[in-house]
């Protein structure tokens, strides 16, 4: 789920690791908002994590995608609580 550039970096393919992923990301955000005001930016919290790794792509390898998009999605869910 990444693409090479010319200089031979390697960026995530943030639609494929988005609609590969949405399900769990979006589960994650919203148990985490569920009783909180903020229940209702369950999707822009989800948008902020993809957003964020297209701005700022992790500089090793990830192994596991899922995993990593689950702890930011919960670690942003929190910032937002």
């Amino acid at each position: 789920m990444c693409i090479r550039d010319r200089g031979n970096a390697v960026h995530p393919d943030i639609a494929a690791l988005y609609l590969r992923h949405r399900v769990v990301l979006l589960a994650v955000a919203r148990s985490v908002l569920r009783d909180t005001p903020q229940r209702d930016h369950v999707e822009d919290v989800v948008m902020e994590v993809m957003t964020s790794l297209g701005e700022r792509p992790p500089t090793g390898p990830v192994l596991n995608w899922e995993a990593f998009l689950v702890r930011a999605t919960r670690n942003l869910s929190l910032i937002h609580i």
